[in-house]
């Protein structure tokens, strides 16, 4: 089945890669890919990084990067995500293989990374055509994404060698206190019973030893599915 996310043309700004560059350079570091070019065709573009549909011959793949211009400190940290899913991607398969990472300013302006293409279906305002719509249709989608998400939790991060990602003692005490915070900072009129639901959220933070990976965008039309 074809993903049927959206590819658009290259733009301006993308044309100041040097696409021949970074085709050597894959050629260089990825073993036993065909001797043809490359093609390169952009994704449709989320809220922050850059993705690429990289394909030589019938092999596939993608490249993150950040976006173009000023990146703040620690934003867009595209060697994070590949390390993480240098980790992830062996003991929870449904996360793509990662191939290579770069951060030579000679081969890029901005580090990036490439990795495993994924064949799947995005899910957004309507059901694509790929799917039958029945009654069972949204039942099994809900229960296919909490199975990926608690298989994803399960994950034991000091077995694969993840704990070394956030701070987990007193992870929950932070978000309850933190939100808080930012819902007095951020709110334009008084919410009558707000008080009463913070005070019950302080009251009932959970103790609980167990520490477990945080997707922090976890949602439906940031997963892939499959038919």
């Amino acid at each position: 089945m074809k993903w049927e996310g959206a590819i658009v043309p290259i733009e301006k700004a993308e044309k100041s890669i040097n696409w021949k560059e970074i085709e050597n350079y894959i050629h260089n570091n990825i073993e036993a890919l065909p001797d043809e070019r490359m093609e390169v065709k952009k994704f449709t573009e989320g809220y922050s990084n850059l993705t690429y549909m990289i394909k030589i011959g019938d092999w596939e793949a993608v490249l993150r990067r950040p976006p173009f211009g000023y990146t703040p400190p620690k934003a867009h940290d595209m060697e994070r995500e590949f390390k993480v899913l240098e980790k992830v991607h062996p003991v929870f398969p449904l996360a793509p293989k990662p191939y290579m990472y770069c951060e030579d300013s000679k081969i890029m302006d901005k580090h990036f990374y490439i990795m495993e293409k994924r064949t799947g279906v995005v899910i957004d305002d309507e059901l694509p055509q790929a799917y039958e719509q029945n009654e069972k249709t949204g039942k099994q989608i809900s229960e296919a994404v909490i199975r990926a998400l608690v298989d994803l939790q399960k994950i034991d991060v000091n077995q694969a060698g993840l704990n070394y990602l956030g701070k987990p003692e007193g992870y929950l005490n932070r978000q309850v206190h933190g939100w808080i915070k930012r819902l007095k900072e951020s709110k334009t009129n008084d919410i009558n019973f707000s008080g009463d639901i913070e005070k019950w959220l302080i009251n009932n933070i959970p103790k609980n030893n167990e520490i477990s990976i945080v997707h922090n965008d976890f949602k439906l039309n940031n997963i892939l599915n499959y038919s």
